[in-house]
């Protein structure tokens, strides 16, 4: 007596009078482990590329930050403003980071609608002394807009 399966990726064949049992999911394991194979590869050519690709333009940051005063967005408006720049002090060198966000005058009556306050917030990654991440600074200062520019006032932020 012979008894047989055919399955879509294994056939199973059991033949009683021998007792050998032939079991065909190598097939099914080749299959698999190629499937994996490509996976993994392809996660390697994106590392590949990521690498490729983001080493130069890390060093390029770098570079141009080492050589300029560094990049501000919205510049000319304190109350958006956004500056990344490098420090080059001889025990401190890294990188920093200046944002903004808004706030509100302390109690002073005689403020104008055009007058906004801004608290300037910095954070620094520090290379000397091992890498670091820092956010230490705050200050808050208040501008007016007088003639389509913004302008330093008196008025102090809460």
């Amino acid at each position: 007596m012979r008894v047989s399966c055919a399955c879509r990726d294994a056939a199973i064949v059991i033949s009683t009078p021998t007792s050998v049992i032939h079991i065909h999911i190598i097939e099914k394991v080749h299959y698999i482990l190629f499937m994996r194979r490509i996976w993994l590869e392809r996660l390697g050519v994106g590392c590949v590329t990521a690498f490729a690709l983001g080493v130069p333009l890390l060093l390029g940051l770098v570079g141009y930050l080492a050589l300029s005063d560094g990049f501000v967005i919205n510049a000319n408006d304190p109350t958006r403003e956004a500056r990344l720049w490098m420090i080059r002090e001889p025990r401190n060198i890294g990188i920093a980071l200046t944002t903004v966000s808004a706030s509100s005058p302390s109690g002073n009556l005689n403020v104008s609608t055009q007058t906004r306050c801004v608290r300037t917030n910095f954070t620094y990654l520090k290379f000397s002394g091992g890498l670091r991440l820092e956010r230490t600074s705050e200050f808050c200062q208040c501008y007016e807009l007088k003639d389509g520019r913004w302008v330093t006032t008196g008025a102090t932020c809460v």
